[in-house]
């Protein structure tokens, strides 16, 4: 098991359960985010446990917010480490997801538009 999640309000909060997203489980975080986001539109990745990830996890969160969009949802991440957060930066992908220094400020991203 790599996610742990729990819902508040409409949100599904996905807290990893592991230190890396890489080519070694990837096909696992993207059975179970698609478990999780098949009936859910508004998500918020925790990364608070991640200390490692390459291209392959990059690719499989980049994966999973086009899905959420393209069903009119809303993907956010939180609490991301300093190299996970270093790797973010360096392909400018808070550019395309966006990105949150605490659970409840990802969550507020959400309830505030209400």
């Amino acid at each position: 098991m790599i996610l742990e999640t729990q819902k508040v309000g409409r949100v599904v909060i996905a807290n990893f359960l592991t230190e890396d997203l890489d080519a070694s489980n990837v096909s696992s975080f993207r059975s179970e985010i698609s478990d999780v986001i098949k009936y859910e539109q508004s998500l918020v990745l925790n990364l608070s446990q991640l200390s490692f990830m390459d291209s392959s996890g990059l690719g499989a969160i980049l994966s999973t917010l086009r899905r959420i969009e393209s069903r009119g949802g809303k993907m956010v991440v939180c609490n991301m480490g300093s190299t996970v957060k270093s790797l973010f930066e360096l392909v400018r992908m808070q550019k395309v997801i966006e990105t949150f220094d605490s659970e409840s400020s990802a969550l507020a991203a959400f309830f505030d538009k209400e």
